[in-house]
């Protein structure tokens, strides 16, 4: 007997009787028999993604970008949320240090009425259930100043 493995474009899709998913077939064994090895892409607890760490890097729009000079440094830090793939999470972390304000370029805004518009792009990195790498980045806008003076 010969096991017959698909490449992806080969693979058979089979949608579920009730409409909830389909499965792929990887493997069958003799081509016309029963599937031996499928998998599905219905959301499961094994979709899960746990998120251990990120980082921040800072940019913007008219390309003066020098860490320390133009905008703040980049920093990573850590967290830890587990978001299942049918549910959400939600987890406090940090956009701008604290000790950012003491650094250049956002410790002369104290005194020079200036400001500086950023955008923070930030990604996101973990693990999903089968051990597999996952990342994904967002970006929003921040405006730094001296909004108290």
């Amino acid at each position: 007997m010969t096991l017959q493995v698909r490449r992806r474009s080969e693979r058979r899709r089979m949608p579920w009787r009730n409409g909830g998913g389909i499965t792929f077939e990887v493997a069958r064994e003799p081509d016309d028999g029963d599937f031996d090895w499928r998998y599905s892409n219905t959301p499961s607890e094994l979709n899960s993604v746990t998120i251990t760490h990120y980082r921040v890097v800072y940019h913007r729009t008219d390309g003066r970008n020098v860490e320390g000079v133009d905008v703040p440094f980049a920093f990573d830090s850590g967290m830890t949320i587990t978001v299942s793939a049918t549910g959400q999470g939600q987890q406090t972390f940090d956009l701008v240090r604290i000790s950012a304000k003491f650094e250049a370029p956002l410790r002369a805004l104290a005194s020079n009425n200036q400001g500086i518009d950023t955008i923070a792009d930030v990604t996101f990195y973990g693990k999903d259930m089968h051990n597999n790498d996952v990342a994904v980045t967002g970006s929003i806008g921040i405006a730094f100043a001296n909004f108290a003076g």
